[in-house]
């Protein structure tokens, strides 16, 4: 912030309407912020800031700065559905015998507190214990597999999903 009139002999003061969040240098009239800031808890604020001679009449100058809190990419994904057993294990959906190709297994279900593409997310196998019988759907998270084998039901094994924000 600039003080307006030249500082003849100390007679420019700046005075700050709220301290909260920043803080401004009296000499030189810089605004610094006073935490780090985090976009999920705190995406935008006002600060007035007031420049004040010391003449006679006192004359002043307001002037009112928003400040936008940019996201940083700092929320990992979580996972929402299927939620893993009470060891961490992964559980388990059962493919009816009549499965017809592309048949929906299950649906990973997540979500990225950040926001913007920080908060997009998408969905790959990472590893499967039959590989080509799953396939998750980049976007949607959609798990879809071909016509189940002749047995009754087929027990599938929810692949651990890598969730990249």
């Amino acid at each position: 912030m600039d003080g307006g009139d030249p500082p003849l002999s100390g007679t420019t003061q700046i005075k700050i309407r709220l301290l909260s969040h920043v803080s401004v240098s009296a000499q030189t009239g810089v605004v610094f912020a006073q935490r780090a800031f985090d976009h999920e808890q705190l995406r935008a604020f006002e600060v007035t800031l007031q420049a004040r001679d010391h003449g006679s009449p006192a004359l002043s100058a307001n002037v009112s700065l928003r400040v936008l809190v940019g996201d940083l990419n700092d929320n990992a994904p979580r996972v929402l559905y299927p939620a893993l057993g009470p060891d961490g294990s992964a559980l388990f959906d059962m493919v009816p015998r009549a499965a017809e190709p592309g048949y929906l297994v299950t649906k990973v279900v997540a979500v990225d507190a950040d926001s913007g593409h920080n908060a997009w997310l998408s969905y790959h196998v990472l590893q499967a214990s039959e590989p080509g019988l799953f396939s998750l759907g980049l976007r949607t998270g959609e798990g879809r597999g071909p016509p189940a084998p002749a047995a009754a039901t087929l027990r599938h094994r929810h692949a651990a999903p890598n969730l990249r924000g």
